[in-house]
């Protein structure tokens, strides 16, 4: 009777097991949304194998963040016309907008958190989900139709907010490009960074293009408390006066010529912390700092 006992036990919990399984929003539109289209089966890629596999190269830009599974179904319609819908899921919306911050290209739209479409494309983040809606075709009667499959997959996903700081940065109208590590961040400024650069891998950073015509960019890294902000303040800094023609510092802000037509210069501001790694002089760095500390701050 005990062993009976145990093998319903059994039973029922792998029962409930796929009912949570089962219970998964489904997030794709449902066949027959559009006449004449009809979706095949949903293919699913989780392994970093798996991946490379699916997309023959580039894969390592999406294990750049916090990937989790790629859900891909094809859609057939008339003339053999096909439409592909990708849906990448991530651990938090940090992930999902990190991907799609790194991809600038179309035209931007308002399509679930942030979208941008092409002829032949839509894409969007929204909540932790990156997706891509696309065809591979160019006639005129298959122009929209990412679009229409896109918004029709944005309906059946939650939102999530971004961090806060993160948030401020695009209130104020830049298009901060996350990262989640050091080698991230090389690859996507083609520049070495610093050794005293950490970059906390639960917060992340983000990468802001030039804010002025005469600096390349800046970075803003995070950190979970004050200590740990002021201790990368300080490294940095270090590092900047050890090469530098002439300095200056606050409590707060350090900048530095380090020749005639490079300046650097690094900023604390609460657990934040700014550098910018090349401007054209000391004006030009002190502008791109006053820039970032201001949209940090919500002014």
């Amino acid at each position: 009777m005990k062993i009976f006992r145990f093998l319903c036990f059994i039973v029922l919990v792998v029962i409930g097991a796929s009912s949570n399984s089962a219970a998964k929003p489904q997030y794709f539109p449902p066949d027959g949304s559009q006449p004449g289209w009809k979706g095949g089966p949903i293919k699913r890629y989780i392994s970093r194998d798996q991946l490379f596999a699916y997309m023959d190269g580039g894969a390592e830009v999406y294990l750049d963040f916090r990937f989790k599974r790629l859900e891909v179904k094809e859609y057939k319609g008339p003339e053999k016309a096909t439409l592909t819908v990708e849906i990448y899921e991530f651990d938090d919306s940090q992930d999902a907008y990190g991907i799609f911050s790194r991809d600038t290209t179309g035209e931007i739209v308002e399509l679930g958190q942030g979208g941008r479409t092409s002829r032949t494309q839509a894409r969007f983040w929204k909540g932790n989900c990156y997706i891509s809606v696309y065809t591979w075709q160019t006639r005129p009667d298959l122009e929209g139709l990412a679009f229409i499959y896109a918004q029709a997959t944005a309906e059946n996903i939650e939102s999530s907010a971004l961090p806060n700081w993160l948030h401020k940065l695009l209130a104020a109208g830049m298009n901060p490009l996350f990262v989640r590590s050091v080698e991230a961040l090389e690859r996507l400024t083609d520049i070495s960074w610093p050794a005293s650069i950490a970059i906390n891998e639960n917060s992340g950073a983000a990468w802001i293009s030039p804010l002025t015509s005469n600096s390349y960019g800046g970075v803003v890294l995070v950190y979970p408390n004050d200590m740990m902000a002021v201790e990368i303040f300080k490294g940095l800094w270090q590092d900047i006066a050890a090469q530098a023609k002439g300095s200056a510092r606050s409590e707060t802000r350090g900048m530095a010529a380090l020749n005639d037509t490079l300046a650097q210069g690094v900023q604390r501001v609460g657990f934040n912390v700014i550098w910018v790694p090349a401007a054209k002089n000391e004006i030009a760095c002190a502008a791109t700092l006053d820039i970032l500390a201001r949209a940090l701050r919500g002014e």
